[in-house]
């Protein structure tokens, strides 16, 4: 669910003879620091409660099932969306470029860490701190990626509005608490 969003977001601008969503330093973000820090969180986790009620895999049944498939796929769709509709609104209605890169940016972010909690059972949330302190942490760095001048520096980023901001968490909040929900195994 996190890197079919990514080919996407890098993909639809080139055949549509758009800019890149996406600059150099925006995807070594994602790849390098919020991909592998999601995973130490993972590592805490708790199994599922009912786990043991589980009959075995049948040898015969592909390592990755197809229910895990779609499910992998409505979540990466949900999330392409989500950051595609963010960038056309600001980058053809609104036409600012870079705020469209910002809020596009921001979604797929958050969209991955709202999808974390909400595919997990709430006592695997609970239990797991360090999990728990890596979404909180996530949504802590991008903020200070939008708010610190060096940082919007770096990443290229204008100023957005805390409205922005705080409608960007929000409308990811929603949309990824209903798709995670619905598709949460």
């Amino acid at each position: 669910s996190f890197h079919l969003p990514i080919v996407g977001l890098a993909v639809l601008p080139l055949t549509l003879g758009e800019p890149l969503i996406f600059l150099p330093i925006q995807i070594i973000f994602l790849e390098l620091i919020c991909d592998p820090v999601s995973v130490i969180g993972f590592e805490k986790e708790k199994a599922p409660r009912n786990i043991m009620r589980l009959p075995p895999r049948v040898m015969t049944e592909s390592l990755i099932p197809p229910t895990l498939w779609r499910q992998v796929t409505v979540q990466a769709l949900a999330i392409f969306g989500i950051c595609i509709a963010l960038y056309f609104y600001y980058s053809r209605w609104l036409h600012d470029l870079e705020t469209a890169r910002a809020m596009a940016f921001g979604a797929l972010v958050a969209s991955q860490t709202w999808l974390v909690f909400f595919t997990r059972e709430w006592y695997q949330v609970r239990h797991n701190f360090v999990l728990s302190g890596i979404g909180l942490a996530t949504i802590a760095a991008l903020f200070v990626i939008f708010y610190l001048p060096q940082m919007r520096y770096l990443f290229h980023f204008p100023q957005v509005s805390l409205w922005q901001f705080f409608a960007m968490l929000g409308v990811t909040f929603v949309f990824i608490g209903i798709i995670g929900t619905l598709t949460k195994r």
